[in-house]
């Protein structure tokens, strides 16, 4: 009978851990799947190139364009 128990906490144990696998991804990949979205978002929008790269040094200035492509984007990604 403890072996039944063992077998069941074990095969339990087993699937709790595989159903908490995360798949992770790296900066590069993040940035090669946004890529197509910030293009996209910034043809749209019409956001300067000094903007976007202001963005990219991890500036926010309070631009109304730059906002207007920070929510295009999150709406692209379904954030």
């Amino acid at each position: 009978m403890s072996k039944v128990y063992f077998c069941s906490f074990a095969l339990a144990f087993l699937f709790f851990e595989l159903s908490n696998v995360d798949a992770k991804l790296s900066i590069s990949q993040m940035k090669s799947i946004a890529k197509p979205w910030s293009q996209k978002c910034a043809s749209k929008i019409g956001t300067s190139q000094e903007l976007l790269e202001a963005h990219r040094r991890g500036e926010f200035p309070e631009d109304q364009t730059l906002m207007c492509y920070l929510l295009c984007n999150a709406k692209m990604a379904k954030i």
